[in-house]
């Protein structure tokens, strides 16, 4: 179980000081150290990769049946436990209540309801008899009582909101993010899949301990900022390379020259060793969230928006595959122009040519 200790590495891995190396500074850099050691001028027509909202909370909630329940059964509920749930439902609090605190009513509604029927079968046959087809409607329903516990949630809005900063460079800070995120995730699943096979009791504490996790991290949004980012890190850092390749050779006897040993530096230290373990995190995250969210779905009959939306995420993680694989394929053809190309025979200069 994720502990309230575990939230607070979760904040503090967040609200890191500002003279730590963020991720804006590392792709910018990147980029800037590349346009200079190729001696090319920018390239500024490469358009941001824009990111949609997602749907909101009212897109997402699921249309829950109502428990009526007249005065004068609400008393007779009295000695049962049921009676004492529903009071604290029907409260001025119960009424505003955020949204794991409505699952929790509804996990208590139908822990209760099975005793008190029992309780009035030989008192109060008829309510007892009304009761049983509540209880019957509930559980049909269950599955939109814990989709909206969480997806309707303060917590889900942050945590998927595309405002969110992008995930940190540093890989230990990524990893604990990204695994108490996940964590989270997992949470709701499991609960999502016991609720599914009729079994509501789960703690409290842990559900918004979790839900935390998810405001915390902001994980969700993130992972979609990070991709856009490094999408448009890649597609200008293609085209910079691209510019050179057409503009002059940069080893025109196919042999390394000194410029050709600064970009291979730039590759080294810069792409190989910093901007390309990052996209990597980046995208294994990506491959675990969209599974998670699939999983989410397929325990509840969500909204059309729903399904829109993974889909949307689907095509922007396609989108910074493709830019990505179209970088590589330009570092490539550079290199190999100059003999430096991991496992190149360099015994013979390589002709130079454009792709």
């Amino acid at each position: 179980m994720l502990s309230v200790r575990l939230v607070v590495i979760v904040l503090a891995l967040v609200t890191l000081p500002a003279c730590s190396r963020g991720p804006e500074d590392a792709l910018d850099d990147y980029l800037a150290r590349l346009t200079r050691a190729l001696d090319v001028s920018a390239v500024d027509d490469v358009a941001s990769v824009p990111l949609s909202p997602g749907p909101t909370r009212r897109t997402l909630a699921l249309a829950e049946p109502e428990l009526n329940i007249n005065l004068l059964e609400y008393l007779s509920l009295s000695g049962c436990e049921l009676g004492r749930v529903l009071g604290q439902r029907n409260s001025a609090l119960g009424r505003v209540a955020p949204a794991s605190q409505r699952l929790h009513s509804e996990r208590d509604i139908l822990q209760s309801l099975p005793d008190c029927i029992h309780q009035l079968t030989d008192t109060e046959p008829e309510l007892a008899a009304s009761l049983q087809a509540v209880l019957a409607t509930k559980i049909q329903a269950r599955m939109k009582y814990w989709w909206n516990g969480w997806m309707t949630s303060q917590e889900w809005q942050a945590f998927s909101s595309p405002a969110a900063p992008l995930l940190p460079y540093d890989e230990a800070a990524a990893d604990e993010l990204l695994s108490a995120a996940r964590q989270a995730t997992g949470f709701a699943l499991r609960q999502g899949q016991a609720w599914q096979a009729k079994s509501f009791g789960y703690d409290s504490t842990a559900m918004e301990t979790h839900q935390q996790q998810w405001l915390a991290t902001e994980a969700l949004g993130s992972w979609r900022r990070s991709q856009a980012a490094l999408t448009e890190i890649s597609r200008q850092a293609a085209l910079q390379i691209d510019k050179r390749i057409g503009e002059r050779p940069l080893c025109p006897a196919g042999r390394k020259t000194p410029q050709a040993e600064i970009v291979q530096t730039v590759f080294s230290r810069f792409y190989a060793a910093g901007l390309q373990p990052y996209l990597s995190r980046v995208d294994r995250y990506g491959d675990a969230v969209l599974a998670d969210l699939r999983g989410l779905g397929e325990l509840a009959e969500v909204t059309p928006e729903w399904d829109a939306w993974l889909a949307s995420l689907a095509a922007e993680k396609a989108a910074l595959r493709d830019a990505h694989l179209l970088h590589v394929r330009k570092w490539q053809v550079l290199l190999r122009q100059c003999g430096m190309m991991p496992g190149q025979d360099t015994s013979h200069p390589a002709p130079v040519h454009t792709e």
